[in-house]
This record gives C-alpha cells, sequence and structure tokens, in this order.
C-alpha cells in the first residue's frame, strides 16, 4: 500500500505527463493534490504550467507569485513564474521575488522571452 506521499508523487507525475497533450487534465489533478497538500510545491508548479499553457497567463502568474516569493531560489519556479509572466505580457518578470538571493529581474525576463 502506498503512502500518502508516495500517492501524491504518483498522481503528480501523471499530471506531469498530460501537460503537452492535455493541459486541463493536468490542471485538474494538481487542483486535487493541493486539495490534499495545501501548497505542494509540485503541484502549484504543476498547475501554473497548465495555466500557462491553456492561455491562462496571468491565472499562472498570481498561483505561483507566493510559491516563487516563498523559495526564490528555485531556478525552476523562477523560469516558469518567468514565461507566465512573459505570456502575460509583464514588464516585470519577477515582480514576486523581492529577496536579495533570487535572480535578477533582467535575465529572468530575457529567458522567459527567448523560452516563450
Amino acid at each position: 500500500m502506498l503512502t500518502v506521499a508516495a500517492s501524491l508523487d504518483l498522481q503528480l507525475m501523471r499530471a506531469a505527463r498530460l501537460l503537452d497533450t492535455d493541459p486541463a487534465k493536468a490542471a485538474v489533478l494538481a487542483k486535487e493534490i493541493l486539495e490534499l497538500a495545501p501548497g505542494h510545491t509540485g503541484a502549484t508548479l504543476l498547475l501554473g504550467t497548465a495555466e500557462r499553457t491553456s492561455g491562462n497567463a496571468r491565472a499562472a502568474l498570481n498561483l505561483m507569485e507566493k510559491t516563487v516569493a516563498d523559495r526564490p531560489i528555485s531556478g525552476i519556479l523562477q523560469l516558469e513564474f518567468g514565461r507566465a509572466a512573459a505570456a502575460a505580457d509583464q514588464t516585470d518578470a519577477a515582480r514576486a521575488v523581492r529577496t536579495g538571493r533570487a535572480v535578477r529581474a533582467e535575465p529572468c525576463r530575457s529567458l522567459a522571452r527567448a523560452i516563450a
């Protein structure tokens, strides 16, 4: 029998596999994880990515803002936040990341534009 953590990880892997083919379904699975484990970083990242790829860049930004601010040294969170900001036409891609440990906003914007 799986532990709760293992079950959540398995659900997260299933959701991640759906990002390219069915981001709406990936978002549903990520939301289910967040209901069981509010603030789950992986599920928040996945839901933000699903929102962005579904054309809801502003929703992705709003969703990920606190997570990115809480984890300013996480490159993958910064990258996805920057991608969402570029997709939402935000001028300050790293507006939620306000600590000295964070990636500076200009490189984040440039990287987001290159990838988006």
